[in-house]
Order: C-alpha cells, then sequence, then structure tokens
C-alpha cells in the first residue's frame, strides 16, 4: 500500500491524463484532420475507445483495429521510470516503431479500401 505522499503524487499524474481523456470522449476534434483536412494515423481511437467502454468490441475494431494497444503504451511510457527492471532503450525503441509501423499500414490499408471516416 502506497504512503500519503505516493498516494498523492500518482493522483497528481493521472488526474490530468484522466480529465484530458473525459474531454476526448466527449467532445475532441482531430487537430490533424482540421489542419491538413484528411484524417490521421490515429483517427477513430477515441471512437474505438468509447465502443470499448460500451462492450462493443467488434464497433471498437471497426473504428480503429489497433485501440487496444494505446492504453499499455502510455501506461508503461508513464511509469516505466518507477519499474524494476525496464526495458533496454534499444526494447522500447523498437517496440514503439513496431507500433508506428503498424499504424501507419493499418492507415494505409483503410485509405487504400476507402474506409477512413471522413466527416467524423
Amino acid at each position: 500500500m502506497p504512503d500519503r505522499r505516493e498516494l498523492a503524487d500518482l493522483v497528481a499524474r493521472h488526474l490530468p491524463i484522466f480529465v484530458i481523456l473525459v474531454w476526448l470522449m466527449i467532445d475532441y476534434k482531430c487537430p490533424f484532420r482540421r489542419i491538413f483536412g484528411i484524417p490521421c494515423p490515429g483517427c477513430g481511437i477515441t471512437r474505438a475507445h468509447r465502443a470499448a467502454l460500451k462492450g462493443d468490441f467488434r464497433e471498437a475494431f471497426r473504428q480503429h483495429p489497433l485501440f487496444f494497444l494505446v492504453g499499455p503504451v502510455i501506461m508503461y511510457l508513464a511509469h516505466r521510470r518507477r519499474l524494476e527492471k525496464p526495458l533496454k532503450l534499444s526494447t522500447e525503441t523498437a517496440i514503439l516503431a513496431l507500433v508506428m509501423v503498424a499504424f501507419l499500414v493499418v492507415y494505409l490499408i483503410r485509405a487504400l479500401n476507402g474506409t477512413l471516416k471522413e466527416g467524423e
């Protein structure tokens, strides 16, 4: 059980993230789409998480098939300094590169088959 100081530190670290996530779930418009007029490689992530929170995983995967990677990656990056045995920098870099490549591959596939959401 964490002591009071550790608990306050955890709340201080996670409260802003929680507030941002709630904002994203309520009223988020993609800045990439606003600037360039086309969806970004991550477009659909918020809608996918909304669907997953409702238990509709089929819709979640339809909105963005890689939505499930976002949480673990963010949590690892936020807490890696506290881990007893964090990954080596080269391993972290390789994993992040693979995730980025996966997002780009999904983006290209969705662009080529016309399933990028233009109006959402």
